[in-house]
């Protein structure tokens, strides 16, 4: 059973997070029925296009929520909205801010807060959230930090190049982007209260942009546009409602589930992702086609995932993303049967239980179809459990990426 929220969060005896959920803003959730206009793409295919678009359609207001904003072309966007006229909010998470992201952001001249996991407004462990309302008309949101390996600067009809698997969602509704509106206000306005003073970690590093070498690509998928999509909407957030209703949509899967993930962490500290993933086997049991792509770029991540995924009788159904197509997986996509759920969501318990983040479940054949060929041509091209151990992958050691030639659990000790 997963334990309810308290307002501070205890990992373990005399060990806080430091967080105070008791003051984290109440939400009230409403599922949208269709038809709705929305937009699906994939990074790095053409994700850019989908964000340049919806960024260039800013008129009036234009309010970012996001873990990481590091990428020129990107920043550029916020720049030229705010030339022309449109009023640009960003609050970012003051974590992971390599690359001189704070003096980047300082010098766009828009209005700047840090969001609420730090002192002395912090909540939330981590704010790891990727959205932007628009306008107040439009939400665009999805996996993807607004690095240059999130989404390369690759506009339709140039050379594809190489990045991270993202999915991202663009939805044109002024009463769902209200609700994305309401949210971000919300944890705009908490107010500073007495500091914890403790320290905090990071919650995933953006994977680093590297020349890429020749490499075949896989099948390079276009934008959608769905004019009327049809079926539902339900705006998904940690740690808020995402794990109850994964475990909803998990439980009523009666034919497949794909998780496409960068890690799976599980394990005693880790009770909503154990039983998340007990669903899992419980349906591989019953005969679903069960398939489960992580990344083996960084070295603790994959053999966090290949022991958790054992632990669960997993391990058979795990492919590892193709390093030689992609820089990392960075998704953390779900599909059961006809619905899917794009978010910032890893399978971790500090994303789950402790973390801001921000996404949305759709039920629909049509979005459903879409991501399921991405996640096919992924599967189909992906790596075996022994291809991921010879790597390539990385450890992290004072900051910067090291390549291992190879990844064997020893290597952990």
């Amino acid at each position: 059973m997963f334990p309810d929220l308290p307002s501070l969060i205890i990992a373990g005896e005399g060990e806080s997070f430091g967080i105070d959920l008791g003051r984290k803003p109440e939400l009230e959730f409403q599922t949208f029925n269709g038809p709705n206009d929305v937009r699906a793409a994939v990074s790095p295919d053409c994700s850019f296009e989908l964000v340049k678009a919806a960024i260039e359609t800013a008129a009036s207001t234009l309010d970012v929520y996001i873990y990481n904003v590091s990428a020129p072309h990107l920043l550029k966007l916020l720049s030229d909205a705010k030339a022309r006229g449109v009023a640009v909010r960003v609050m970012y998470d003051a974590k992971d801010t390599n690359g001189g992201e704070v003096a980047k952001l300082e010098a766009l001249h828009v209005e700047l807060k840090v969001a609420p996991s730090r002192d002395p407004r912090r909540v939330f462990d981590v704010c790891h959230q990727k959205f932007a309302v628009i306008d107040n008309s439009r939400v665009l949101f999805g996996s993807a930090n607004w690095a240059a390996s999130s989404i390369p600067a690759r506009l339709p009809g140039t050379k594809r190049k190489k990045g991270n698997r993202e999915w991202l969602i663009r939805i044109d509704n002024p009463e769902i982007a209200a609700w994305y509106q309401a949210l971000f206000d919300a944890d705009w306005n908490i107010e500073e209260f007495e500091s914890f003073g403790i320290e905090f970690g990071i919650e995933e590093r953006e994977a680093l942009l590297v020349p890429a070498p020749p490499f075949d690509p896989p099948t390079d998928t276009p934008l959608r546009h769905f004019p009327a999509l049809t079926g539902t909407i339900l705006p998904l957030t940690s740690p808020d409602n995402y794990f109850h209703h994964l475990k909803k949509i998990l439980s009523g899967a009666k034919e497949r589930i794909y998780l496409q993930q960068q890690y799976i962490k599980g394990g005693v500290k880790a009770p909503a992702v154990d039983e998340l993933l007990r669903i899992v086997r419980e349906k591989k049991d019953a005969g679903l086609d069960v398939r489960i792509i992580v990344s083996s770029r960084f070295a603790s991540g994959w053999i966090g995932t290949k022991d958790t995924l054992e632990a669960h009788g997993l391990l058979d159904n795990l492919a590892a993303i193709n390093l030689d197509r992609f820089i990392h997986c960075h998704n953390k996509g779900v599909i059961a049967d006809n619905h899917v759920v794009v978010s910032s969501t890893n399978w971790s318990e500090n994303s789950i239980s402790r973390a801001r983040e921000a996404g949305a479940a759709f039920h629909s054949a049509e979005l459903g179809l879409y991501f399921a060929e991405v996640f096919e041509d992924d599967w189909d091209t992906g790596w075996t459990i022994d291809q991921g151990d010879a790597g390539p992958s990385f450890d992290i050691v004072d900051g910067e990426e090291v390549e291992r030639v190879a990844i064997h659990p020893a290597d952990e000790e």
